[in-house]
């Protein structure tokens, strides 16, 4: 939209001469536009959207969308397109009025204003300026010229079609904006030009305040626009302020200017009300004068020329109110080879007609300076000497090829530069006290824009300060020039101040650097800009160094030379100047910019990948880094089936795709067979074994010449190219692959909810990041922990942009400057968000100096500071296990809570707020991204962020399935393992009687019974479809060669089959798809008493209502419901219903029930062995378990499988061994005394003749075990010389307690070493350890379980342990709490308040009288499962006799006892009874295994619980408890092994990674692998 300024009226025609009254012919009075193709953006990161408009009338809408397609392929998309020079020569220039005119009207105006009797306060007279040029011009290449020069303002151009006249406009002035309710506009009046320098402008922008003739023009423009806003509104103004009077820099001039908001609520809207508001506003006295009428009317009577559109509104109109309409002024009308260059000047008291000529010349010079070649930018003759003429050309040029951010840090010897930029009008400043903070600065900023940024510097150790930047920015090829001034030769090595060797100074890091001799009378400025723009060219991909040596004069000052003795500096412009004598009156570079030195991929190379991804079975995508400003687009990949893992380092637009794995380092993939990473590196150490295992390993990414970036020795494939490149020529593959791996979106709703939920009332670092995701848009990470916690748990964040981070050199330095750098450099918007920085508070130590930049910032940057009080990443590492032995807390962890980062952040005049909750955290952060200020927030963590990280981990971590494991009643070693699969509201305790009879029938088997997914209380898979079932116990039981399923469990095991073709498969009546009963499938569970009835009213369970079988059936499967839930129960039985193919082979078996009518059908068409169980129906588990058995065992028997049992014995002839400390946690006060400096020995057993190995695990506990480690390093050192000459055999037999061979192999070790072994009780049980484990290889847990008869699950639960502040540490519903005085009955009662069972330990320490009271004071005697060693008793008292007063003692308090290690010196032969005893409390690493078991077999036969304690073992030792407590109950039990949480994270890492689940439980399989893996290092 347009109009011609209101003002200008038709000028009669003796006022107009040689045909001016055509000069506006073309545009006519107004114009109103629905472009049919629009260009919009709304900032780089976003790309640009493309609009194209149809309209027809009647019928004919296909000649409307024919003309828009038109319209498009005639679009020029080089706007501006170059000219060979960029200027044209002016031939004549015409004033009107002219200067004698110009005079007469001022004073006419100035007549009206002093006159009382008239109401006139301003007139504006404008002025026509013509310039006639050398060949035609269009009004395009002038706005090329000044979008070269100053950006500032808006951009306006028309051109009617059909014209042969433009019309353009670089305004700064908005007449209004609005949305429809709010408005903002501006009173913009009183101008003066640009200083020539920083000091000259600041002056001329102190006098423009101060006058008082231009704070009237601005005065009276305010205040008319608030009345006229008043006329044209009236009541529905409100809320209207004002900023207050200011200063508005442009290119050539600077203005005064007031800001006016408010609101209108006065119910007008859409075109009306922006209708309203220019009538209302326009003209403004700005560009009139006041009163408007009166004004108008003086003008008519004045100015000589029309002044057309110039001074006129232009805007865009939203049909809903919004618009946005600014006024023409500096504004030029394009008509062949005239250009008419039109300015105003506000009339007012006090104004002078000489000095308002200057004003309107410096308001056309800035349109002329863009064509015109007497304007050019460059001045030679402004210049005062060498230096100042020099540096004024550096940067220049860098303006022309781009570079136009300097980050200027203070210094004499840089100081020519420092004019430079401040006097060139293109060139932005930023002034950084700190050389290292800038040096980061530029580098953050180069990062964001993707084209360099300078750094100018002194001489000196300020150069020195830049190397750590240098080296960031040259590893992630981040664009970035660094500009040195250096004192010239003669200083150099001779002793004067600041001189330095500056030549070189960065090494091999930069891309280029020159050295640049001082200016002086012989230089040639274009062989110094010649070498500059190649220079640039290489700072593209990299870092640029230039090293310019400078003599004085270094101010810009001609005449005498500081220092030389009264000698004047003369300069030679001849040669100064030679051969730039088109560059002086240009905006072209010297040099043009060398082509991108990254090119497409070829056809070849682009067709070879898309076959590799048409041939792969499992592709995966893996994103990095893209080393591009702007993130590619994906939409390539969008229609391939593969999943990409995203590394925080790709931004949102990755993170955010459809095929994006959420928390993908909680969900590593399954042994891809193609990689294609696009961009490095990546963050997560859970991709590194698909990069390194992968067949084939694609990397696409920009490199340099000399780069080479394998840090995995595994690509296969390197494509040197843009991310976007690449993918916008990837051909489509033939035919879409199918990657294996489904896409567990699933997380992105279980992991929120799990990351607040393990650590409830304390924030941590992973919460941090669950925070930032509602609000977090552009992004800067610090290295060491954040951007690891972002990888990891920043997802769900839909917002989020572009992300930076050092990743080079992955320092903790210059973090908040280079954060500074990228909020600069982003693209900015109206409404741009505040940058979010999230860094540890080492790295904040690192930049203190950052945060001046930091306040000092346009865009506002919201740091979030993670304050977990030191270096908590090295607690990953393993260095960590050493603790105090190598200084650990001193010198890695450095603590920082001397420091109050409170003080520092608001000492730089930064907000500072400090959290230390979640809640807390969510709303500060929240009110700080919809602020526009920048502010520190402090968020305090624990530094247990290991433990945060694991916990959360192991949440996602499906639970294990619940598993049995019996064996043959002959069971010398494994031949065949089948696997028993239940069916729907059954576990794996349905097969039991069945595998009763097939133990005794079937030699050397191991018979596994695994409870489905689905079935049992707290699974947290993501899916219970039937491959997604297979797929989880397959993996729970590997090397399975036998799968026997019972209804579901029959559907889950033919689906197995089709997974797995070489596995045999028997069926209990499995179907392919549900459709049994359609009632039952159809409704939800709701009541389940009334569930399971219907359920078994089907016909396919053969009337089993009516038989006494069922109520034991009904009770149990109405159990099974209640403990999973209804909700949960009809997920799975929704999810597991889908259709699958009887993938049967004629080896297989399928077996139905007689009763069973619906799968005694399938007997007729399957391709399997049939059998059928006669009487019975669809359950033949629980009606005819023998029957069953006896069916399969025949089967079993006839598809055959030869034993592979482990016979005879093992040689042991080696013996090995390492000492490390074990750390506790300082936190804890014991961890100060018997904890301290203990040292743990890992024992290796092994046999050099068939390479069996075992290993075990001493660690004596000072008073608790009689040796030292020095006792043991001497026995060891004894057996190992001792067995490697000659060695020993080892039966199988030790695997079997009963035998007694055990023992005997370890009394038969220490009579060869002449050791007594009974004194050294630690090490005695780490032999019995290793040598059950070489033994029995790598089944020694599931051998051990067959030969001692008993049945284990694949969990052992153990109890959590009570400090003495309350605080638990881990265990689920069990605590045990350490008791010792009366005056803690008080305090158990407290405990027993908060937990389910509780045991107790008085080790002893109580007498009779005293210990009696205790118990009789304890109030809830219920939850109170035992007190451990209520009594103490003097040593040597018999057995018999603690006995009887344990049991006395059980009568008067009402409690029960536990036995525990004084059982050392006994054992319970001969013991009929234990009255009042709850459990025998055993520690195997005390009194030995096989001692355990002996003392434990007594126990259960007297109806006494074991429960198996550890002594405050290792990793190693820990692993052995929990197979060996699983092998005592079966797994039933609660055990005291929580005692891993004793230890630092990196002493137990291993083992808590492997073994310990979150339910307050340990893993058996976990245990046995953590063993396994250590044997094999």
């Amino acid at each position: 939209m347009n109009q011609p300024s209101e003002p200008t009226v038709q000028q009669d025609e003796d006022k107009e001469e040689d045909g001016e009254q055509d000069e506006w012919e073309d545009f006519g009075d107004d114009v109103m536009m629905l472009p049919t193709f629009e260009i919009g953006t709304e900032g780089k990161e976003k790309g640009y959207t493309a609009a194209v408009t149809v309209s027809w009338r009647g019928e004919e809408w296909r000649d409307g969308v024919r003309k828009a397609i038109e319209v498009v392929k005639g679009v020029n998309t080089n706007l501006y397109p170059p000219t060979q020079t960029g200027v044209r020569k002016a031939v004549e220039t015409v004033d009107k009025p002219g200067r004698k005119e110009w005079g007469e009207m001022v004073g006419n105006a100035l007549e009206c204003i002093r006159d009382e009797r008239s109401e006139v306060e301003k007139v504006v007279l404008a002025r026509r300026t013509s310039v006639k040029v050398e060949g035609e011009m269009d009004g395009m290449e002038i706005l090329r010229e000044l979008d070269e020069r100053d950006r500032k303002g808006y951009y306006l151009y028309l051109r009617p079609e059909g014209g042969t006249s433009s019309f353009v406009s670089v305004t700064p002035e908005r007449l209004f904006s609005t949305d429809g309710r709010t408005f903002e506009t501006e009173a913009l009046a009183g101008t003066r030009p640009r200083g020539r320098t920083a000091e000259e402008d600041d002056k001329m922008a102190r006098e423009l305040m101060e006058s008082k003739k231009d704070a009237l023009e601005n005065t009276i423009t305010m205040d008319y626009i608030i009345e006229s806003l008043k006329t044209a509104v009236g009541a529905g103004l409100s809320n209207v302020e004002t900023s207050g009077l200011g200063v508005r820099k442009l290119g050539t001039v600077m203005h005064l200017v007031e800001n006016i908001k408010g609101t209108i609520t006065s119910g007008l809207g859409g075109p009306a009300l922006t209708r309203t508001l220019i009538s209302a506003l326009h003209p403004t006295p700005a560009v009139c004068g006041s009163p408007r009428a009166l004004a108008m009317s003086k003008l008519t009577a004045l100015e000589p020329f029309n002044r057309g559109l110039y001074a006129g509104p232009f805007g865009l109109v939203g049909p809903d109110g919004t618009a946005e309409v600014v006024v023409a002024i500096r504004s030029a009308l394009v008509k062949g080879d005239v250009v008419h260059c039109y300015g105003g000047a506000g009339i007012v008291e006090g104004s002078k007609e000489e000095e308002e000529w200057k004003e309107i010349d410096g308001k056309v010079r800035a349109i002329r300076e863009a064509w015109d070649d007497k304007q050019g930018r460059y001045k030679y003759e402004r210049y005062r000497n060498v230096n100042e003429a020099w540096a004024n050309g550096l940067v220049e040029e860098l303006v022309r090829r781009g570079v136009e951010r300097f980050v200027v840090c203070p210094g004499s010897r840089s100081s020519p530069i420092v004019t430079a930029i401040k006097t060139n009008t293109k060139a932005e400043g930023i002034s950084v006290i700190d050389e290292r903070t800038a040096g980061f600065l530029a580098a953050g900023a180069g990062r964001r824009e993707g084209s360099p940024t300078a750094v100018v510097t002194s001489s000196g150790t300020a150069v020195a300060n830049l190397m750590p930047a240098v080296v960031e920015a040259s590893m992630t090829n981040t664009p970035m020039i660094v500009i040195t001034a250096d004192r010239p030769e003669e200083m150099i090595g001779t002793g004067c101040n600041q001189a330095i060797f500056q030549k070189g100074i960065f090494g091999t890091y930069p891309n280029a650097a020159i050295n640049i001799e001082p200016p002086d009378n012989d230089t040639v400025l274009k062989e110094d800009l010649e070498r500059i723009d190649e220079l640039v060219d290489k700072a593209q991909t990299g870092v640029g160094h230039i090293n310019v040596g400078f003599r004085e004069n270094l101010a810009p000052d001609a005449g005498e030379i500081r220092g030389a003795g009264g000698k004047e500096e003369v300069m030679n412009e001849k040669t100064f100047l030679s051969g730039l004598s088109e560059w002086t009156t240009s905006s072209l570079p010297v040099l043009p910019p060398s082509p991108p030195p990254h090119l497409p991929p070829s056809t070849s190379t682009l067709s070879d990948i898309a076959s590799l991804l048409h041939s792969a079975t499992n592709p995966i995508v893996v994103t990095g880094d893209f080393r591009s400003p702007n993130a590619p687009s994906f939409l390539s990949l969008s229609n391939l089936n593969i999943p990409i893992y995203s590394s925080i380092l790709s931004g949102g637009s990755v993170r955010n795709h459809p095929n994006a794995v959420s928390y993908a380092e909680h969900s590593p993939p399954p042994s891809p067979d193609l990689v294609l990473q696009l961009g490095h590196p990546i963050i997560s150490t859970k991709l590194v074994p698909a990069l390194r295992n992968a067949t084939t390993h694609i990397l696409v990414l920009p490199v340099g010449p000399d780069e080479n970036i394998d840090p995995f020795d595994s690509v296969s494939h390197a494509v040197n190219c843009t991310i976007q490149d690449f993918l916008d020529n990837l051909p489509p593959p033939k035919s879409p692959p199918t990657s294996l791996h489904p896409h567990p979106q699933p997380l992105s709703t279980l992991l929120p909810s799990s990351i607040l939920s393990t650590s409830p009332g304390t924030l941590t670092e992973p919460q941090i990041m669950q925070s930032l995701s509602p609000h977090v848009h552009d992004l800067f990470l610090s290295n060491s922990m954040p951007v690891r916690d972002a990888d990891s748990f920043l997802y769900n964040a839909p917002n989020l942009g572009a992300v930076g981070v050092n990743r080079g050199a992955s320092g903790i330095d210059g973090i908040i400057s280079s954060a500074v750098g990228f909020a600069l450099a982003s693209p900015k918007t109206k409404d741009s968000p505040p940058l979010t920085a999230v860094i540890g508070d080492v790295a904040m130590t690192h930049d203190i100096g950052g945060l001046k930049v930091l306040a000092e910032s346009r865009r506002p940057v919201v740091v979030v500071l993670v304050n977990n009080d030191g270096g908590q990443i090295f607690n990953f590492l393993p260095i960590a296990k050493h603790g105090e032995s190598v200084g650990f807390e001193e010198f890695w962890t450095t603590r920082t809570s001397s420091l109050d980062f409170s003080k520092i952040v608001v000492g730089f005049g930064v907000d500072h707020v400090k959290v230390d909750t979640y809640g807390d955290l969510s709303r500060e952060y929240s009110k700080a991204m919809s602020g526009r200020k920048s502010i520190v927030i402090e968020a305090v963590v624990p530094s247990d962020n290991v433990k945060a990280h694991r916990d959360i981990t192991k949440s996602l971590i499906p639970r294990p399935l619940p598993t049995k494991i019996q064996y043959s009643k002959s069971y010398s070693g494994p031949s065949k393992t089948v696997l028993l699969l239940h069916g729907f509201m059954g576990s794996c305790a349905d097969f039991d009687s069945t595998v009763s009879d097939l133990r005794e029938s079937l030699p050397d088997t191991r018979f596994v019974s695994v409870t489905l997914p689905g079935h049992f209380p707290d699974d947290n898979r993501l899916s219970y479809d039937l491959k997604s079932m297979a797929s989880d116990v397959w993996s729970a039981t590997p090397n399975v060669d036998t799968v026997i399923g019972y209804s579901m469990g029959g559907r889950v095991a033919m689906e197995m089959k089709r997974q797995h073709p070489e596995i045999n498969v028997a069926v209990l009546g499995g179907a392919t798809e549900r459709k049994h009963q359609s009632d039952v499938a159809a409704t939800t569970i709701g009541d389940f008493e009334e569930f399971v009835d219907r359920w078994y009213s089907a016909e396919i369970w053969g009337g089993i209502k009516d038989r006494e079988c069922f109520e034991p059936i009904r009770k149990k499967r109405i159990a099974l419901l209640r403990s999973i839930g209804s909700d949960f129960a009809e997920r799975v039985l929704r999810e597991s219903g889908n259709r699958i193919d009887y993938a049967l082979s004629p080896t297989d078996l399928y077996v139905a029930g007689e009763l069973d009518s619906k799968y005694m059908k399938v007997l007729d068409s399957v391709a399997a062995k049939t059998a059928t169980v006669p009487r019975v129906g669809h359950a033949v588990l629980e009606e005819a378990p023998s029957e069953v058995a006896t069916r399969l065992t025949s089967w079993l028997n006839e598809i055959g499988g030869e034993s592979t049992s482990l016979g005879g014995a093992v040689q042991l002839n080696r013996l090995s061994f390492e000492a490390s400390p074990l750390n506790p946690e300082a936190t804890e006060k014991f961890a100060r005394g018997d904890l301290a400096n203990r040292t743990s020995f890992t024992i290796k057993l092994g046999s050099t003749t068939d390479g069996a190995q075992g290993i075990g695990e001493a660690a004596p506990l000072n008073k608790l075990h009689p040796e030292t480690a020095e006792d043991l390093e001497r026995a060891l050192s004894e057996l190992s010389s001792s067995l490697s000459n000659g060695g020993l055999l080892v039966p199988l037999e030790v695997l079997d307690f009963s035998t007694g061979a055990l023992n005997r192999v370890i009394n038969e070790m220490e009579a060869k070493a002449g050791l007594d072994l009974d004194t050294l009780p630690s090490l005695r049980a780490a032999l019995e350890c290793a040598i059950m484990m070489m033994v029995g290889g790598e089944d020694f847990v599931g051998m051990t379980s067959a030969k001692n008869g008993g049945t284990m699950r694949n969990e052992v639960r153990y109890n959590g342990l009570v400090s003495q502040d309350g605080s638990c540490f881990r265990g689920g519903g069990t605590v045990k709490v350490k008791v010792g005085s009366l005056e803690d009955a008080a305090r158990v009662d407290e405990i027993t308040g908060r937990h389910e069972v509780v045991r107790l330990d008085a080790n002893g320490q109580m007498e009779w009288e005293k210990s009696v009271l205790f118990g009789r004071s304890i109030e809830d005697k219920a939850k109170i499962e035992y007190v451990e060693e209520p009594l103490n008793f003097v040593e040597g008292t018999p057995l018999g006799l603690r006995l009887e007063s344990l049991s006395d003692w059980s009568k008067l308090t009402g409690l029960r006892y536990a036995l525990d290690e004084s059982l050392a010196f006994g054992d319970l032969e001969g013991i009929d009874e234990l009255e009042g005893c709850s459990a025998v409390v055993l520690k195997p690493t005390l009194i030995g295994f096989d001692k355990s078991w002996r003392i434990a077999r007594r126990a259960k036969e007297l109806g006494v619980d074991v429960v198996i304690t550890s002594c405050f073992d290792g990793g190693v030792g820990l692993a052995h408890l929990t197979w060996f407590a699983a092998l005592l109950d079966g797994g039933e039990g609660v055990h005291g092994l929580s005692t891993f949480d004793r230890y630092s994270e990196g002493t137990m890492q291993g083992f808590l990674e492997s073994v310990v689940l979150i339910n307050g439980k340990l893993s058996v399989n976990g245990a046995k692998d953590y063993l396994m893996g250590l044997r094999a290092t």
